[in-house]
């Protein structure tokens, strides 16, 4: 029996043709959940009329909370050997429920059969080919789906109901079925292709897809890449594919998209792109296999416009005629010239005049010229202090995670440090069996580089070992001249893993000026990558401005640690013109130490404020910052 799933939500009109090309079947033995989300339409007494005409049709009605909420309740009730989800304004070939039962009897053991669809005009009568049932068995699913650029939609399979493995759809994330098709490739077994048209998807004018582009879709895409780079952490090969095939084929028509938009707000949505792109590029990989020269150039220029960690700056090496991406080395050849993407940014070191570089990378990336002799701004100020300060004692011995543990116990107590399992000269010295389950692996001599370890049976150790030794190598001072990290012996630093695996604990970072706590910023999941920000003073009130981040729109209930985190910062920040002091709130209430942050962002912070929907640079609040430090 098939166990069919149809979630609906406002489609009264189209409903009925739906359930016609079900009830339309060949093949009698199944069974259909439509789930009505809450519509106010009429859906539902549409659905309980054929329910009442055949038995076969069960209505569940929820109220409204997306089609993922309502796909789970449908699989939750799924008695059937196999399940097939269908989308309650689209309909289906009266022969696809046989053809595909027949894949599978002719190839036992398969999990799923995918076949393809056709795109109707609404209201178009339904007509279909007379097909002939070829098939084509599928070894490696997802090599399948990458190299031949294989659409995503659920409704393209039917799947073996014991190869789901309990698999749901993520609740409250729109296109939702790419996040859960790409888990199910990574762990099911092999299938068969049907080269038929099996599946009629109307092209309904208020399909999301066909809404006009919003900011909020470009994060949520965004959130998924990272979603699935963070799943497949570990399957080498497989995230490899996803990185060199999947990711740059979505941005790339993401970017299309943003290119399209029209005026007002598309400036908005061109600065969320690109932040939410830099941010990714940050963190993640991504390959360039099946783009065209143009579009390699195109990510080439941004990856040198916009991502500081490593691959902001670029030098030219020799001339040749072809373009590709090397993973190892990151080397590009584009249109004729080799790129090498240094992975210390420029080397600050080699240069006789560090602050003109520093400026006209400051003017690149922050927006406006700094003045380096006279600075006002936040950012002016922090590049002065990397410049005539953050090489002088005591800065690199408190920047070095490590050296820091003893200057924090001596200022406000060891019961706000994390606890330490190991530190270590080389990776080799690391024992993981005498490790915990889930731990946090990290480098003392810069910052933002860290490996969340959930479950140690799951890592890929070679992969681990690369990562490791590349901190190892790296001088985290050369990327962008903060030099207090230069002198720092470097090891490597294994911690308790706070909080609970899966559910990141919000950071809260203090700014501390010449001593006096005066703001706070709020990190919220930061592991995924799907990052948001906010600020609040030292009377809780939320301020307008962001920085580098997507802002946080619900307001924060003041935690009552927070009168305590600002004290304890104020104690670690005495005698510091600037200094961000960070801390962790456990889910017990205990506050731990993060870390000390002379130079966040290094200096290049961009920040922002929402106008009337559109992302804008607000200065103002980077000169506000800045009137609090004194030099």
């Amino acid at each position: 029996m098939v166990s069919i799933v149809i979630p609906a939500y406002n489609c009264a009109r189209w409903l009925p043709v739906c359930l016609d090309s079900v009830r339309a079947q060949t093949c009698p033995d199944w069974e259909a959940f439509v789930v009505d989300d809450g519509s106010t339409d009429g859906t539902g007494d549409v659905a309980e009329r054929f329910a009442a005409q055949d038995g076969r049709i069960t209505v569940i009605h929820q109220e409204n909370a997306g089609s993922s909420v309502a796909r789970n309740a449908g699989l939750d009730r799924a008695r059937g050997e196999y399940v097939y989800m269908l989308d309650g304004d689209d309909y289906i070939h009266p022969r696809l429920l046989e053809h595909c039962l027949a894949a599978f009897a002719a190839h036992p053991g398969t999990d799923f059969v995918t076949f393809d669809f056709a795109e109707v005009a609404p209201g178009a009568p339904a007509e279909y080919a007379v097909q002939e049932n070829k098939t084509r068995k599928i070894a490696n699913p997802l090599a399948f789906w990458l190299h031949t650029r294989r659409d995503h939609n659920v409704w393209m399979n039917v799947y073996r109901t014991s190869a789901l493995r309990g698999l749901r759809f993520k609740p409250g994330i729109k296109h939702q079925d790419l996040l859960f098709q790409y888990h199910y490739l990574a762990t099911c077994g092999a299938g068969v292709y049907l080269p038929e048209r099996l599946y009629r998807y109307v092209m309904s004018p208020n399909s999301i897809m066909r809404a006009p582009l919003k900011v909020d879709r470009i994060e949520t895409i965004f959130d998924i890449l990272t979603r699935l780079d963070d799943f497949y952490a570990g399957q080498g090969r497989k995230r490899e594919l996803l990185r060199r095939h999947l990711y740059p084929r979505i941005v790339n028509a993401y970017r299309k998209d943003v290119s399209r938009a029209e005026d007002p707000g598309k400036r908005g949505l061109q600065c969320a792109f690109d932040e939410r792109l830099t941010a990714f590029l940050n963190t993640h990989r991504m390959g360039f296999a099946g783009l065209s020269l143009r579009k390699r150039l195109w990510f080439l220029r941004f990856i040198l416009r916009n991502c500081p960690q490593g691959s902001r700056l670029a030098k030219f090496v020799h001339c040749i005629c072809r373009c590709e991406h090397k993973r190892k080395k990151n080397v590009y050849h584009v249109l004729g010239l080799k790129f090498t993407t240094h992975p210390a940014g420029l080397d600050f070191a080699r240069t006789a005049d560090p602050a003109r570089v520093l400026a006209n990378l400051f003017e690149r990336l922050v927006g406006y010229r700094p003045d380096l002799e006279n600075p006002q701004t936040f950012n002016e100020k922090i590049q002065w202090l990397k410049l005539h300060r953050m090489a002088d004692a005591p800065y690199p011995s408190l920047a070095d995670k490590w050296a820091v543990r003893a200057y924090v116990a001596d200022r406000i107590g060891e019961k706000y440090l994390t606890k330490m399992h190991g530190c270590y000269r080389a990776f080799e010295e690391i024992d993981f069996a005498a490790l915990p389950q889930h731990f946090v692996l990290k480098p003392n001599h810069g910052s933002g580089w860290y490996k969340l370890v959930a479950d140690k049976d799951r890592v890929d150790i070679p992969e681990l070992k690369r990562l490791c030794d590349g901190w190892l190598k790296e001088d985290f001072s050369r990327k962008e001249y903060e030099l207090q990290y230069r002198s720092i012996p470097r090891r490597l630093l294994v911690e308790e893993y706070l909080g609970v695996p899966g559910h990141p604990l919000t950071d809260y970072k203090i700014f501390c000026f010449n001593g006096k706590a005066q703001y706070a910023a709020l990190y919220f999941d930061r592991s995924k990558n799907g990052t948001t920000m906010c600020y609040y003073d030292r009377n809780w009130k939320k301020q307008p401005f962001f920085v580098n981040y997507r802002p946080h729109k619900e307001d924060v209930p003041k935690p009552p640690q927070m009168d305590e985190l600002f004290e304890l910062a104020e104690k670690l920040a005495e005698g510091f013109p600037f200094v961000r002091v960070d801390f962790y709130i456990l889910p017990d209430g205990d506050i731990k130490f993060g870390e000390l942050t002379f130079t966040p962002a290094s200096g290049f912070g961009r920040y922002r404020r929402i106008v009337d929907g559109g992302i804008v640079g607000d200065y103002a609040a980077d000169h506000k910052l800045g009137q609090f430090i004194s030099l």
